[in-house]
């Protein structure tokens, strides 16, 4: 099982080593899911991997289909979640998120 890693590297990966402290504190948050602990031992705290999201149309729900989250009886629906997106994008807030980004 491949983990901490792309399955599908496209070569705009990057790779960052965070400080000790900052393991100290990722083992910490690592720690508190006791019950996942044997899938999360072979995590590491000393590397990230990160990528640009891919494109992708969130107006519209990913498939025709029932959704996990309408299967389980959640109270929403695909096109619900897909509107809510659509209008945090055209909202003042999004641009302000945006905004917020390109400075980091």
């Amino acid at each position: 099982m491949e983990q901490q890693r792309f399955r599908n590297a496209n070569g705009s990966e990057v790779e960052i080593q965070p400080t000790p402290q900052e393991q100290k504190v990722k083992s910490r948050m690592l720690s508190a899911y006791g019950s996942q602990g044997e899938i999360l031992k072979n995590f590491s705290s000393a590397v990230e991997w990160f990528r640009p999201q891919a494109a992708y149309d969130y107006s519209q729900p990913p498939h025709g289909g029932t959704l996990a989250y309408e299967a389980w009886g959640w109270p929403i629906k695909g096109v619900e979640v897909s509107a809510a997106f659509t209008e945090f994008r055209h909202s003042s807030g999004f641009a302000q998120e945006l905004k917020q980004f390109a400075r980091a």
